[in-house]
């Protein structure tokens, strides 16, 4: 794997952060994600490439919008220009901000298919619905909408994030079941040792 990507980040000085397919752990000939997009029509969101999808649908090396966090291969220059990751994220939506980041100074985030990840997808926090999990999803969505923008031109990358954020807040308050969305949130934040993780508060 590693070898894939370095190849394929040598091959362009703007190639900041490279990135293999993500297969599951348990299901090794299926794909879990092969990196994401962003889409903004009808409304703004990351679509994440490739689940489901089998071992070897993907022939060629894409630029994307933004990596999978299970492994990155991150240039020296990349950390150089605008430092590491933000550590208040801690879980959650990290590895797509350092992306952003990286797009606003015009570093190009690169998918290379042949090299190739098994990861055990979940295992830091768990099911979709458990309450941690929900809880630094949608804090760390809010808390990237009161970033500054890594370039001077504020009209790049990030620009359309607030939307997706805004967008993302208004379907979670019209769900239908409120009142446990909003108690799992509240359970996920408590499950916290602020002791340990008063930082990322």
């Amino acid at each position: 794997m590693l070898s894939q990507l370095v190849t394929m980040g040598l091959l362009d000085d703007q190639v900041g952060l490279i990135g293999p397919t993500n297969y599951y752990y348990g299901k090794p000939t299926i794909v879990w994600a092969a990196g994401a997009m962003l889409k903004y029509r009808p409304k703004d969101e990351y679509i994440i490439l490739g689940g489901g999808d089998t071992e070897n649908s993907w022939k060629t090396a894409l630029q994307v919008d933004a990596l999978i966090g299970s492994v990155m291969l991150i240039k020296r220059n990349f950390f150089e220009k605008i430092d590491f990751f933000d550590e208040k994220f801690f879980l959650c939506w990290e590895e797509f901000y350092l992306c952003a980041r990286a797009r606003e100074v015009g570093f190009k985030c690169l998918f290379v298919p042949e090299a190739k990840l098994w990861h055990k997808v979940g295992s830091s926090l768990g099911k979709p619905e458990e309450p941690l999990r929900i809880y630094f999803n949608i804090r760390n969505k809010m808390l990237w909408t009161k970033k500054p923008s890594e370039a001077s031109d504020k009209s790049t990358a990030s620009g359309s994030l607030p939307r997706i954020y805004s967008d993302h807040m208004a379907s979670i308050c019209l769900a239908g079941d409120r009142y446990s969305t909003c108690k799992k949130i509240a359970v996920g934040n408590l499950q916290l040792d602020k002791n340990h993780h008063a930082q990322y508060f």
